[in-house]
């Protein structure tokens, strides 16, 4: 009942505010709206879920103490996971491992710090991170599909919102895909069908269960496109990150019609990627720190 009244004040609201919403603001509401009135019971979908929730046992093994009743509703949540055969193991043996360590006599001890240090300093990390410039001219050299993946798997390494892992991508190597999809981003430039892999970020929104999580989609594509354009840059392979402009539902019925991707899946920002061609050659200045920021009151 109470969620039914909650629907209906939200209908009521869109109706009454949509003459005074920007288009863009008014697509987005209602694209994330028609994903909360289906259900799914899709592998997918179930897998994120159980992230999700187990996410949220997960941060309580740092606690002092772990309620024996809070185990006990966390156990029957994995008997009942662990007799569904859709979802893959990697993910049943991580919810499994939770519940197992905290039934041990681990539980209280301090967790052990599994941070390499040894391939990168912090000091060429942040060079890494200062001298990375987006590129827009790229020459023919092939990206060979192995580095391609690493790049695509350095984004799922990315933090996401209640460890739900919802990035998706579109790959694009041929001219035509890059030309539409471009269109689609707003970016006018010739680099985007010169370079030779574009992709598009697509998030499955389908576990923002939340009128308020619309954001998370966009927060975890910055995320995952920062990891991605880095490690790409290791590889002294340029890119650049460009916005996708398209919310209209038309437009993005066609755009999930000719890639035949699920109408869950939020398209949020295209990258493209090649080997460079010419470096820019004014570099920008940064801001001072200084001037970036704000201090609570001292200790």
């Amino acid at each position: 009942m109470k969620k039914m009244f909650k629907n209906l004040i939200f209908f009521i609201q869109l109706k009454i505010v949509k003459i005074f919403l920007e288009p863009t603001y008014y697509n987005e509401i209602i694209f994330f709206q028609n994903i909360r009135k289906k259900k799914y019971d899709d592998k997918k979908f179930k897998e994120s879920m159980l992230r999700s929730i187990f996410h949220q046992f997960d941060k309580k093994l740092l606690d002092s103490k772990i309620a024996p009743e809070l185990i006990n509703i966390y156990e029957k949540k994995l008997i009942t996971y662990l007799s569904d055969k859709d979802i893959d193991t990697v993910f049943l043996n991580w919810a499994k491992d939770l519940v197992t360590y905290a039934q041990s006599e681990h539980v209280n001890n301090k967790l052990d710090v599994r941070i390499k240090k040894d391939s990168l300093s912090p000091e060429a990390l942040y060079e890494l991170i200062r001298d990375r410039r987006s590129i827009r001219s790229f020459n023919e050299k092939k990206i060979s599909f192995t580095l391609i993946k690493k790049i695509l798997e350095s984004g799922l390494m990315a933090p996401t919102g209640c460890n739900r892992q919802n990035i998706n991508y579109l790959l694009l190597n041929n001219f035509e895909d890059k030309k539409y999809c471009q269109k689609l981003a707003g970016e006018p430039g010739k680099f985007v069908t010169q370079a030779p892999i574009a992709v598009v970020i697509l998030v499955d929104c389908r576990t923002y269960t939340c009128l308020g999580h619309r954001h998370q989609a966009y927060l975890e594509t910055g995320a995952a496109v920062q990891n991605m354009l880095l490690f790409a840059s290791s590889y002294n392979i340029g890119s650049i990150w460009l916005n996708w402009a398209t919310t209209k539902h038309e437009k993005l019925q066609s755009f999930y019609s000719r890639f035949k991707i699920k109408e869950y899946n939020l398209p949020t920002a295209m990258i493209v990627f090649g080997y460079i061609k010419e470096f820019p050659p004014i570099i920008p200045v940064r801001k001072n720190i200084e001037t970036c920021l704000y201090r609570g009151q001292p200790e």
